[in-house]
């Protein structure tokens, strides 16, 4: 997927409840402003981009709490994605769908999406499609956390580090660390 420059502090960490908060509040509600500004910019012209920006829009208003704008702007991308055939970007914007329902306690509809995309990722030959197991099983071991399901969590974690250490992605790595830390001090 195509990056987007956002002239603001994106940056985001996890919590001890393992959902992403942003570095600088301020900095974030005011990158969103950017991108909402950006999506009227580039609509008219350019439908990817939109989607593009769009996404970046789900991503954000998630983790500033915005879940309606999240959902309408997850929503809007897939369907885009998917009139322009982008089959890889639907199934990425799946899982941020999933992202949000976790974050908006839809449990079951999140753990749907992570299952059955780590079922197609598990069969798939695609290295465009087993580049997202690490995410998969990262953010469904913090689903599982949430539910107290520790051992599952403690699980996905440490394959997802195992992914993690693979890709030599080092801000995810540290994430994978920080799980495991906060797991296993729930389950000891």
């Amino acid at each position: 997927m195509a990056k987007i420059e956002i002239p603001h502090n994106m940056n985001f960490t996890y919590n001890d409840e393992l959902r992403e908060v942003p570095e600088d509040s301020t900095q974030m509600l005011k990158g969103i402003e950017w991108l909402n500004e950006e999506l009227i910019r580039v609509s008219p012209t350019d439908a990817l981009q939109s989607a593009l920006v769009l996404h970046n829009l789900c991503v954000y208003s998630r983790i500033t709490g915005d879940y309606k704008t999240a959902e309408t702007c997850g929503k809007d991308a897939i369907n885009v994605f998917k009139e322009k055939g982008k089959s890889e970007l639907v199934f990425f914007m799946k899982l941020r769908m999933a992202q949000l329902f976790h974050y908006k306690k839809n449990y079951t509809q999140a753990d749907e999406i992570y299952v059955k995309a780590q079922k197609t990722i598990e069969k798939s030959k695609s290295a465009q499609v087993k580049k997202y197991f690490e995410f998969v099983l990262f953010h469904l071991g913090c689903l599982k956390f949430e539910k107290g399901f520790f051992a599952e969590a403690n699980s996905l974690f440490a394959r997802a580090l195992d992914e993690r250490l693979i890709a030599g992605d080092l801000q995810k790595i540290q994430a994978c660390e920080k799980a495991l830390r906060l797991v296993n001090e729930k389950i000891n």
